[in-house]
């Protein structure tokens, strides 16, 4: 399996579609601040929540690029056939590819903090400790709801190996999703069942919040809450169906 994983990131690091994704991370993240500050005033807050907007674009982006590279790509091209035709049990190249789609995530999110590090410094935006801190932890959730967003998606692909499925899966749940709860947030049901906690961006955003005001025992519980229920949930779930599925060899 470490060869496996080592093949993997070298083969996704030289796609081209990953410096694109770096390329407009660093775009994005320059139009939005820029305009915010031109808006607003020109202070360290404006600066953050220009950031942080232009954060969760990037995330999204992220997502649908490293599931495209991690799953989409070895789904056409048949070559997971291969590898489970060459001896790697299915719950192996399950838990490959969770960790392929991690450490790209990690690699892409440390890029994009680095580059709103410096753009601060370059504008000569002057961030104070709780604003810095907001920043980072934004970038640190957002891998973590991303993940379990492409793991979940990731079933559908397992399932059926239809890639466009995958990536709809992935925007309803991204997109789709957290605007029906947003609209429904009180209605009589929601308020009864308060189902919308329970949404990993949710759980992720009380985290942020947690951890903020400086409870952090109960913001990593909410975060520990997610990754329980979506990233080692659909864990489980892909290693059951992918192991079920026949395939052509």
């Amino acid at each position: 399996m470490r060869r496996l994983l080592k093949g993997d990131l070298i083969r996704l690091v030289r796609k081209k579609s990953m410096g694109l994704a770096a390329l407009s991370m660093v775009l994005l993240v320059i139009g939005t601040v820029l305009y915010g500050l031109d808006q607003g005033l020109y202070n360290g807050y404006t600066f953050m929540e220009c950031a942080d907007e232009a954060t969760s674009i990037g995330a999204f982006i992220f997502g649908i690029v490293t599931l495209v590279g991690v799953y989409g790509d070895e789904f056409k091209s048949m070559s997971m056939s291969n590898v489970i035709g060459r001896g790697l049990s299915r719950k192996k190249i399950v838990i490959a590819k969770f960790l392929d789609s991690l450490v790209i995530m990690v690699m892409l999110t440390f890029v994009y903090a680095v580059v709103i590090f410096l753009f601060s410094r370059i504008l000569g935006v002057t961030l104070t400790s709780l604003e810095t801190k907001a920043l980072y932890l934004d970038c640190y959730l957002n891998v973590v709801y991303v993940v379990g967003y492409i793991l979940v998606s990731s079933i559908f692909l397992y399932a059926t190996g239809n890639v466009p499925l995958g990536i709809m899966v992935y925007i309803i749940l991204s997109v789709v999703v957290p605007y029906i709860l947003d609209i429904f947030k009180y209605s009589p049901l929601m308020v009864r069942f308060h189902f919308n906690r329970y949404f990993l961006y949710s759980l992720t955003s009380r985290a942020y919040t947690d951890i903020l005001l400086g409870m952090e025992g109960s913001g990593m519980m909410h975060v520990l809450l997610g990754a329980i229920i979506y990233i080692g949930g659909a864990l489980v779930i892909s290693m059951i169906i992918f192991d079920r599925r026949e395939m052509d060899f």
